[in-house]
């Protein structure tokens, strides 16, 4: 399936977990245009902390994400700071 072909992202749960207003339509718009497995959309870019998403339901043309808080006991917490990091050293590269 290709994702590129994705035109509505649903997103259920409370948005007052978002950063702001403007960081709903920027996630929105990351997961359209995400490469599927290949690229993950960070959380943390657009979620207060404790917070997460995940994919519901996901057809060629439609994905429906919730919401829900981190279930994190501590183990993958290096991790978490490492793909971020990652994640903003990728953007500032590519701008």
């Amino acid at each position: 399936m290709s994702i590129s072909s994705l035109s509505i992202v649903h997103i259920e749960g409370d948005k007052s977990n978002f950063v702001s207003k403007s960081a709903v339509d920027r996630f929105k718009n990351d997961l359209k245009f995400a490469d599927g497995a290949n690229e993950v959309v960070l959380a943390s870019s657009y979620l207060k902390e404790g917070w997460t998403y995940e994919v519901i339901e996901q057809t060629e043309t439609m994905m429906r994400v919730r919401i829900v808080e981190e279930k994190n006991d501590g183990k993958d917490k290096g991790k978490l700071y490492f793909l971020h990091f990652f994640h903003f050293f990728v953007k500032l590269c590519i701008q």
